[in-house]
């Protein structure tokens, strides 16, 4: 019996021993992979690798594939709100704004409107469509909604003054600034709720004291118009880019005395472009004139092509003797004459609407500067409406009868005429061939070229 025990013990020691020794040298096998539980993240595209389970790495940059159209390919919630900034392509927006739609698509109501230089705050792209809040201190009339991805760009702190800017800072001397577009409200508060006090358009300078709740408080050159106006309207001032009016043609119908209506053309030119050295100082654009009031909307240097030719060659006969000619006047509106007759109301030196030659935009006020830019001694003051401005006055100078008479010649030499009651006044010889005009400074669009060379162009 003790002999069938021990021999059962051993066996059992055997067993184990065995068991063991088949354990540690089997292979481990493993599950062969069902391609039905792979993990390919939120974001599934046929071919393509499975997104990393892992949390982001938010120190890198969100990047994502657009279309041909620059539109943005599927949907993504971001992991913390990201900033944009308006931008379109011309041919695809009107009157310099973005519709804001109540959903991600053409088909949703608008819900809103932004210009094209404002920032958006960004929490995600839905098929292709951001959707935002429009950032403002503002917070009674803050839009929310969708924006087409195509629509804006990353926002970046350079060349922040392309767009809104936000809060409020005082500015320890004034920022130059010029209009970014056709034209723009400038308000009396910082906020699209104060009444308009003036316009700016394209090109046009202005100074920027301090920006309020993304407004800047400004004043608007040459008129000195004061007041405040949304940041994004406005971009940094660049001496090498120069900003030019385009050419405007029109055909307009004039009754004559006997009744009879006939068609004559008009070609309006920013003569700056054609006479890139001739010195402009549109004094009824300023309040520096006997109204003390601003009369133009801004400061545009236009006349008929043909009058602008005829001053283009007095401007070379002038610098043959060390001279260049200043403007003071140039094309002006029927309407603003109108306001000027009113005043002065005597024809010798103002004429009523519709009836002067700078109403045709046939006619200058000048004088001429040295090349020091002092200007030459002539009769009297620009704009003195009395005796003293006549050609025949008794009261002027030797040399400044020598002046009146030189500038004289060399306009008449270049197909001009003069007046007898201001020696400042000259009309181009065949102004009669234009229609008079009562086109407002406004109504003008603007380019703008870079690194533009003032001696060379």
């Amino acid at each position: 019996m003790k002999v069938v025990k021990s021999l059962s013990i051993v066996l059992l020691i055997v067993f184990i021993l065995s068991a063991c020794t088949q354990e540690e040298n089997t292979p481990e096998q493993t599950t062969p992979p069902d391609s039905n539980q792979q993990d390919l993240g939120s974001d599934e595209f046929s071919g393509e690798e499975a997104i990393p389970t892992e949390p982001p790495d938010l120190s890198e940059p969100i990047v994502l594939l657009r279309d041909e159209n620059g539109i943005l390919i599927g949907s993504m919630v971001f992991p913390e709100p990201v900033l944009r900034v308006g931008h379109f392509r011309e041919a695809e927006t009107e009157n310099n704004v973005i519709n804001v739609r109540s959903g991600p698509s053409l088909d949703s109501p608008i819900s809103g409107q932004i210009n094209y230089r404002r920032v958006v705050e960004a929490t995600e792209v839905v098929n292709g469509w951001y959707n935002v809040t429009v950032l403002s201190n503002e917070r009674s009339n803050i839009i929310t909604g969708y924006i087409r991805s195509d629509l804006l760009r990353e926002y970046s702190e350079e060349g922040s003054h392309n767009h809104t800017q936000l809060g409020s800072e005082m500015y320890s001397e004034p920022v130059k600034l010029v209009g970014a577009l056709s034209i723009a409200n400038v308000r009396e508060g910082p906020n699209g709720v104060y009444d308009v006090v003036a316009t700016i358009g394209r090109g046009q300078l202005a100074e920027a004291t301090e920006l309020v709740d993304g407004w800047y408080k400004v004043t608007v050159f040459p008129g000195m118009f004061v007041g405040y106006i949304d940041s994004s309207f406005l971009v940094e001032h660049l001496e090498s880019r120069k900003f030019f009016a385009e050419p405007r043609i029109d055909s307009i119908n004039v009754r004559q005395s006997s009744g009879e209506v006939i068609t004559r053309e008009s070609k309006l030119v920013d003569v700056r472009e054609l006479i890139p050295d001739i010195e402009v100082y549109l004094i009824f654009a300023t309040p520096d004139n006997f109204t003390g009031r601003t009369l133009y909307d801004r400061d545009i240097f236009l006349l008929q092509e043909g009058t602008a030719r005829k001053l283009l060659r007095a401007q070379e006969l002038f610098k043959q003797d060390g001279y260049r000619i200043k403007v003071y006047d140039a094309y002006r509106p029927s309407s603003v004459s109108g306001i000027l007759f009113d005043i002065i109301r005597d024809p010798n030196y103002v004429a009523r609407a519709g009836t002067s030659s700078h109403n045709r935009a046939a006619a200058v006020d000048i004088t001429l500067i040295d090349e020091f830019g002092n200007e030459l001694e002539m009769p009297s003051p620009m704009h003195t409406f009395n005796s003293t401005s006549h050609r025949d006055s008794s009261a002027m100078s030797a040399e400044a009868k020598k002046n009146m008479d030189y500038m004289a010649s060399i306009m008449r030499q270049s197909g001009f005429t003069t007046i007898q009651t201001e020696w400042w006044h000259f009309s181009d010889s065949d102004s009669s061939r234009y229609p008079p005009l009562d086109f407002s400074f406004k109504d003008f669009t603007f380019r703008f070229v870079d690194d533009y060379n003032e001696r060379g162009a």
